[in-house]
């Protein structure tokens, strides 16, 4: 175990509103060698498709990837294609 990181408090869906997911997205462009963020509670990783684009993107981008034991990684890759898509269509 690297980190550990709370947001059981924050409140709001987007990236913003999660102050220690934000700080967990900063360590890995720049201080902590991991790849897996292991999310415990489903509530704090966001359900808006533009927060889970924004996350599975930067995770994306430095060979890391989320473990939930509700939510598979391949679905939030599945959730960012959606949104890519729908995005580039408009």
């Amino acid at each position: 175990m690297v980190a550990d990181y709370e947001d059981l408090e924050a409140s709001g869906t987007l990236l913003y509103h999660k102050p220690a997911l934000k700080e967990a997205i900063e360590n890995i462009k720049e201080d902590e060698d991991w790849e897996v963020l292991l999310v415990a509670e489903p509530h704090c990783v966001s359900d808006d498709e533009s927060a889970i684009h924004e996350l599975v993107h930067k995770f994306s981008l430095y060979g890391n990837r989320l473990e939930c034991p509700y939510r598979s990684w391949e679905d939030f890759l599945a959730t960012m294609t959606a949104y890519r898509r729908k995005m580039a269509q408009r």
